[in-house]
């Protein structure tokens, strides 16, 4: 999406799995850590807390502009980043650190593939204070007859629906960031629930990208479209 768009409004693309814990990555951290410190130098030890194993919460190597990370715990490894210059570039940067988990860590089976990508739509209000959802969304919230669509001054709407190859998670809501910028999110969060053997991983990747990019499209209104690509 931002390599082909001026204005894409894409924040944040993150790759998850989740598998049955394995007490040599608490054993080995360090090591890995060797691995990635020329590209994620930067290290971050989680706070503890309440009611949660202190192994479940996962460390993070940070690049020094802090842009991309990469998360390890007993049961789960993520990347994420930041900085979205398209799906292939994505892609060779996560397969690089996936190699080097993959190659030092033997995980054959996961629990949960996750491939999740976080839009924000910058919101202009109406006179009056409400959002013009029309403007920047095809979705109509039609709730009931008589129900006032078009003077929406809040939302948080979020759905979970059964897709081939898994399921998405679907965020929408207006919300406030701490620069004080009011956004509309679009949270598109794709899944499969495992046993999942490891082969089966890459062409998770492709089968959640391609779902994520068809609802995304098909979402995002011909007017707003028009403001990602750079016009008014």
């Amino acid at each position: 999406m931002a390599a082909l768009y001026k204005n894409a409004p894409l924040v944040h693309t993150a790759f998850e799995a989740r598998f049955f814990g394995d007490l040599a990555i608490e054993t080995r951290r360090d090591q890995f850590q060797q691995l990635v410190r020329a590209d994620f130098p930067k290290l971050y030890v989680p706070n503890t807390v309440p009611g949660k194993a202190p192994a479940l919460q996962p460390y993070q190597f940070r690049t020094e502009d802090n842009s991309a990370t990469v998360n390890l715990a007993v049961n789960s490894f993520a990347y994420s980043t930041s900085r979205y210059s398209g799906f292939e570039a994505f892609k060779v940067t996560l397969e690089g650190v996936w190699k080097l988990f993959s190659d030092f860590f033997e995980v054959s089976t996961f629990t949960r593939l996750g491939l999740r990508y976080i839009n924000h739509l910058p919101i202009i209000r109406e006179e009056g204070g409400s959002i013009s959802l029309s403007r920047y969304v095809t979705a109509k919230l039609n709730i009931a007859p008589g129900f006032p669509s078009g003077k929406i001054h809040d939302l948080d709407f979020t759905i979970s629906c059964e897709m081939p190859g898994g399921r998405l998670r679907f965020l929408m809501q207006n919300a406030k960031r701490e620069d004080g910028l009011e956004v509309l999110i679009l949270d598109l969060d794709f899944a499969r629930q495992g046993p999942i053997d490891k082969d089966e991983r890459p062409s998770f990747i492709e089968t959640s990208h391609e779902q994520i990019e068809t609802v995304f499209f098909d979402l995002i209104s011909k007017e707003y479209k028009e403001i990602m690509k750079g016009g008014t």
